[in-house]
């Protein structure tokens, strides 16, 4: 069996002569082993061509995959306090995930990934657990045997497919190489294993797939890293592996128990829910996050990640229970931890975070009213109705707001006087038809939850006037809070928006320019289940889209 593609081998390989020699197999000097290769400083990304990535279906590992993939294959526990640090993500088209087909790894960043691989390599080599589990009782040394046999083993795992003989032979090269030297076995697996942990062959995900007429077919060994990343956010466990040596995964009763089973593990389907939520919110975006520390004092790094967290919780609650996704943004669910409980004005749970109901006479409810949303699309000291309204229209509703033109003045100054609110500074700032074109579709939404401060605590009045938090969305009429979100949930666009988000973010592509099958397909099962997050990720994952690619996406 081929278990890498031409077109991936080809990508791979001119990444290389951007300078990866560090972090192919056989480059043994790279981790200050004893054999003959020697430590280059170049490395690739930086130089290597962005199509590369997107062309021949090469796919960089985000942050959260990378960590998850590393806990999953070693135990998080066992890798508790080892420094983890994957290189810096890009949006493109708002989204990592389509970054994440465009732009390589950059050259500075394989230092590090490197750096990474030797310190993982080191504590697991080191764990008397790992070891037995290894099933092999080295000899000496020497044992070449032996070392094929923890390397082949661990490397099906790392690199998500068996190792090509060549492969395999490199890497216990490197092994016995160092064990001779170091007059250790397990010594020398820790260089074999730092190898395979910084190839781009970890690092990126391969779906290349075999030339069948215009689209390129995925072999069982692609597919089930497809899988497992599109539901787990991770690398494929040993079952999901057998299943493709077998074959299974060809079969649609094959790939239905797969995915059935994936789904089943609450825990890491959890973790696909929070990619989605990150890819969708944005919240690391927004640099809004500084608040002036003399109106804010409460405002810190380790309060925002609780916001952040609050709200994956809810997301994560609302998914695991199969309701409608948008009902998000009308649920009387919140978290809080102890960080949290003075912006709810609740008691401070004693240990981590719990699970509130907000009182149906709140102004709180949803999505819309969770601090991380208030406080990221605001300013570092007051309210921005355009920045929640444009975070509405643009995000939740999928319609187009255009940016302004370069030389219209977008700051807002302080108040004239002690009555004037910020709907009032905003009305008399937009009040130009230059400005009221764009405005108009954005800030009275934003109105609508001028309850909250820049922060996300809840205000009664704005600079020492009654707030007036009413408003439309195509004559649809609210008035604070609550009714917004109803708005906004109840709108026509709201449920297809949530889908075709959904299909960028998990397919990594930008929407079709026509009708797409797929999209079709997702919009059908939504619908079905009423409106199941789970639901949108099966049928991605069941679909015959799901087996293959078109070489230009």
């Amino acid at each position: 069996m081929t278990f890498l593609h031409d077109a991936a081998r080809d990508a791979l390989r001119a990444m290389l002569v951007a300078g990866a020699i560090v972090a192919m197999p056989g480059c043994e000097g790279t981790f200050g082993g004893p054999s003959s290769g020697s430590e280059s400083d170049e490395r690739p990304g930086e130089s290597a061509d962005a199509s590369l990535t997107e062309e021949n279906g090469i796919i960089r590992l985000s942050q959260a995959e990378y960590v998850n993939t590393l806990h999953d294959l070693f135990g998080a526990d066992l890798l508790d306090g080892v420094p983890i640090e994957a290189a810096e993500e890009f949006r493109i088209g708002e989204f990592y995930s389509i970054g994440a087909r465009q732009v390589p790894i950059a050259e500075s960043d394989f230092r590090s990934y490197a750096t990474t691989a030797e310190l993982v390599a080191s504590r697991v080599v080191n764990s008397d657990t790992w070891r037995s589990n290894a099933n092999c009782s080295p000899t000496g040394p020497d044992d070449v045997a032996c070392a094929e046999q923890v390397l082949s083993s661990v490397g099906r795992r790392v690199f998500r497919r068996p190792l090509s003989d060549d492969e395999l032979a490199r890497y216990v090269a490197v092994a016995i190489g160092a064990a001779e030297d170091y007059d250790g076995f397990w010594k020398g697996i820790r260089f074999g294993l730092a190898g395979m942990l910084a190839s781009p062959f970890f690092l990126y995900r391969v779906e290349s797939g075999t030339p069948v007429g215009d689209r390129r077919i995925f072999d069982s060994y692609e597919l089930a890293t497809r899988l497992s990343f599109l539901l787990w956010d991770s690398s494929p466990d040993e079952a999901l592996l057998d299943a493709a040596e077998r074959d299974e995964l060809t079969t649609p009763e094959g790939l239905a128990r797969q995915v059935d089973r994936l789904l089943a593990d609450e825990t890491r389907f959890m973790r696909a829910v929070r990619a989605f939520m990150v890819d969708l919110m944005m919240f690391d975006e927004v640099e809004s996050y500084n608040k002036n520390p003399d109106r804010f004092p409460s405002a810190n790094p380790k309060l925002i990640d609780s916001m952040h967290e609050a709200v994956f919780l809810l997301a994560e609650e609302i998914a695991r229970e199969d309701q409608d996704f948008l009902s998000i943004l009308e649920s009387n669910l919140a978290f809080v931890d102890a960080r949290l409980a003075e912006l709810y004005e609740v008691s401070s749970p004693d240990d981590g975070f719990a699970k509130i109901s907000l009182p149906s006479d709140s102004r709180r409810t949803g999505l819309l009213t969770e601090p991380a949303f208030l406080a990221s699309w605001a300013g570092p000291e007051k309210t921005s109705p355009t920045l929640r309204g444009r975070f509405v229209v643009e995000r939740l509703l999928c319609s187009k707001i255009s940016d302004p033109p370069p030389d219209v003045q977008d700051s807002v100054g302080d108040a004239a006087s002690p009555g004037d609110t910020r709907r009032d500074e905003l009305q008399a700032h937009v009040s130009a038809p230059a400005c009221n074109a764009c405005h108009q579709f954005m800030d009275p939404i934003g109105f609508g939850l001028e309850y909250f401060d820049a922060l996300g605590f809840e205000q009664t009045e704005d600079n020492g006037a009654p707030i007036d938090a009413t408003g439309e969305i195509d004559g649809a009429a609210f008035d604070g809070p609550r009714t917004l979100s109803k708005v906004v949930r109840g709108d026509a666009r709201a449920a297809p928006c949530l889908v075709r988000n959904f299909y960028r973010y998990a397919t990594g592509r930008e929407l079709p320019a026509g009708d797409d099958s797929l999209l079709q397909s997702l919009d059908g099962a939504y619908a079905e289940q009423g409106g199941s997050l789970r639901a949108l990720f099966q049928a991605l994952a069941l679909d015959e889209s799901f087996k293959s690619r078109v070489p230009s996406e």
